[in-house]
């Protein structure tokens, strides 16, 4: 049995009824191929809230990177549930400019001293744009933020930088 007899909107002998038919089965295979493939689980990003009123927690990045690098000890399971106590917490870091994104809302930080995987992105609150433009790369730049991710493999297999949301620049 050919696919014309399994699909009959694409045996029929009018033209009209057999390029519908071809929307319509290509239609419902993009959906299917949605579904399957689709985004996967991406993760709800907090309400942005000042870091100015939220009093930051003792979390040095070296004892981060510990947990939630991808060097960690802990299995992908031990760090989602670990990371359930630090998420939405606020941190003050200090790091080097590694870029800036060409809307100066975010910024990717290095931290020298650590092994490999030692950037992470800072989301930036819209008044800290004219603070960002200050700082060429390379420089140190010390800034409260509030953890939203950390390094997750992805399901091509790199791996996805941590994120930190209302960032604010101390100076």
């Amino acid at each position: 049995m050919g696919v014309r007899q399994k699909l009959p909107l694409i045996g029929s002998k009018r033209r009209i009824v057999r390029w519908f038919g071809y929307v319509v089965y290509i239609f419902v295979a993009l959906i299917v191929l949605g579904i399957l493939f689709g985004g996967g689980n991406k993760t709800q990003t907090a309400t942005p809230t000042a870091t100015e009123n939220m009093e930051c927690i003792d979390l040095k990045f070296y004892d981060f990177w510990k947990m939630f690098s991808p060097y960690s000890k802990y299995t992908s399971l031990q760090k989602k549930e670990k990371f359930k106590e630090y998420k939405g917490k606020c941190v003050k870091w200090s790091g080097q400019v590694d870029s800036v994104s060409e809307k100066g809302d975010k910024m990717i930080v290095r931290f020298t001293g650590v092994a490999a995987s030692s950037t992470v992105v800072v989301k930036l609150l819209p008044d800290q744009k004219e603070k960002l433009t200050s700082y060429p790369k390379g420089d140190k730049i010390t800034f409260e933020a509030v953890l939203d991710s950390y390094w997750e493999r992805t399901d091509y297999g790199t791996w996805r930088l941590p994120i930190l949301i209302n960032g604010r620049i101390i100076e």
